[in-house]
């Protein structure tokens, strides 16, 4: 932006380009105050613990030279083996443009909508990052993703749409599919109408989807779809949490991505729990943490802008 007009036009680029809307409601001032509270005794509660902590490590340790021995620390203070971590990633709703290309950004529990220079409409999930340019040119419409997003492609059998995230390309002409293409996780593409290829970059491997089929393109596997659902109301994109009969590990990845917050877990066992669980995305990470204390299988806790999993004490 070098001036004032330049920004001027950029703003309406911009503007008539991106149709943007937060999906996180306010919470009630009720609500607001409970919470507080709820911090606030958690906190009182915490700090008892850590000054009894200090002490109970201090004797430890004189007991330790003592006898010559070596104490390791309580195991409940595990913060356990990283099963989702947290992304360096803005912290804001984003949108600039940079030599032709726009690029925008969602934070954390936020959804954006965009409208491409096609007509191409897309859902851009939280933490995520779509880069396309203002004007398509030449025989193809290509665009960039980090993270996750929906797109309705506008028919074009003169002009393909790809989109490009890490190692895999997913060619489309006219149809709606996720991709999900999130750091430490395996990127997967869901088919809901019409028909795209999907290329895993490196390896030149490939294969056709057709609707209600999905794929993870993982660095290993074959990339052989399998039937899913051809229903694309539900879940993310209607900012819910909708797990059925699915395993901990991948909810715990979905709740970490959304939120972007790090999870750990004491013993990996408990990821292979098989869970129902079904909430809105609007609500704080404390009260999932809530949510899944009431299975009753595992402890859930969060602390320091992390949760951990642990094996219930008997």
């Amino acid at each position: 932006m070098k001036n004032s007009s330049e920004n001027n036009d950029l703003n309406d680029i911009i503007l008539g380009q991106l149709i943007s809307e937060s999906f996180c409601k306010s919470p009630s001032a009720e609500e607001t105050e409970n919470e507080w509270n709820r911090f606030r005794n958690n906190h009182i509660l915490k700090q008892k613990r850590r000054r009894l902590w200090t002490m109970v490590s201090a004797a430890a340790v004189v007991f330790a030279v003592a006898i010559g021995i070596s104490i390791s620390m309580y195991s409940g203070y595990d913060t356990g083996k990283d099963v989702f971590t947290a992304m360096n990633v803005e912290t804001e709703y984003m949108a600039y443009e940079e030599n032709g290309n726009i690029r925008v950004f969602t934070p954390a529990a936020t959804q954006t909508r965009v409208v491409l220079d096609d007509g191409t409409k897309v859902l851009l999930d939280a933490n995520s990052s779509l880069s396309y340019p203002e004007h398509f040119t030449g025989n193809e419409r290509r665009v960039f993703l980090t993270g996750r997003a929906r797109f309705e492609v506008k028919s074009d059998s003169l002009n393909p749409f790809f989109v490009v995230s890490k190692n895999l390309a997913v060619c489309a002409l006219g149809t709606v599919f996720d991709v999900k293409s999130f750091s430490g996780i395996e990127p997967e593409v869901s088919l809901y109408r019409g028909k795209v290829r999907v290329e895993q970059i490196e390896s030149k491997r490939k294969c056709m989807l057709f609707p209600g089929e999905s794929v993870i393109v993982g660095a290993g596997n074959d990339m052989i779809p399998e039937r899913t659902s051809d229903d694309m109301y539900g879940g993310w994109s209607d900012r819910e949490f909708v797990f059925d009969n699915v395993a901990l590990l991948d909810v715990m990845k979905e709740i970490g991505a959304w939120y972007n917050i790090s999870i750990g877990c004491s013993d990996f066992k408990l990821l292979d729990k098989r869970v129902y669980f079904h909430v809105s995305r609007s609500v704080p990470a404390a009260t999932i943490v809530e949510m899944l204390n009431d299975m009753n299988f595992a402890d859930f806790s969060m602390a320091n802008d992390r949760i951990v999993i642990r094996a219930k004490r008997r």
